[in-house]
């Protein structure tokens, strides 16, 4: 997926959006808005949490939540199911990042989607359940890039 996500990030808020292409598997459009709260309990630490919606268009509804004819027949037990545009999902996200050396930092994630309108109702989801949760855990390198020597 192609995409770019706008922000500002205010003392303790941050409204976001984001929006992406699909350039292998689906070829759809799906974007996410989100609002996090920030606390910065030391200058090592950053904590955020804050609710997320994910919407999408039909392009890409019918690649993840679509079951064609022939797909159905292949199953056994799925119902043909064409879904439309729209909201796919709203939920909640909670980070936490340790910067334990000047370039360096450990980031933990937490997020919580419940699949909404003809997300939630695709018999694939049916199958399996309306909730999603994904757990994360990385480590970052930041570097800088003087373009100018001031």
């Amino acid at each position: 997926e192609l995409g770019a996500k706008v922000g500002y990030t205010f003392d303790w808020v941050r409204p976001w959006v984001a929006v992406r292409y699909g350039l292998g598997g689906h070829s759809g459009i799906v974007g996410e808005t989100g609002l996090d709260f920030i606390f910065r309990p030391s200058e090592v630490f950053r904590w955020t949490i804050g609710p997320r919606a994910t919407f999408a268009n039909r392009d890409y509804m019918e690649t993840y939540f679509g079951v064609t004819p022939a797909e159905s027949v292949l199953s056994g037990t799925l119902a043909a199911f064409s879904p439309g545009g729209g909201f796919k999902s709203v939920g909640a996200e909670f980070t936490s990042r340790y910067e334990f050396a000047p370039q360096w930092a450990v980031r933990g994630e937490f997020i919580y989607e419940k699949l909404i309108g003809d997300a939630a109702d695709s018999p694939i989801v049916q199958v399996g359940s309306e909730n999603q949760y994904t757990a994360k855990l990385g480590l970052t390198y930041t570097f800088s890039l003087r373009l100018f020597n001031n």
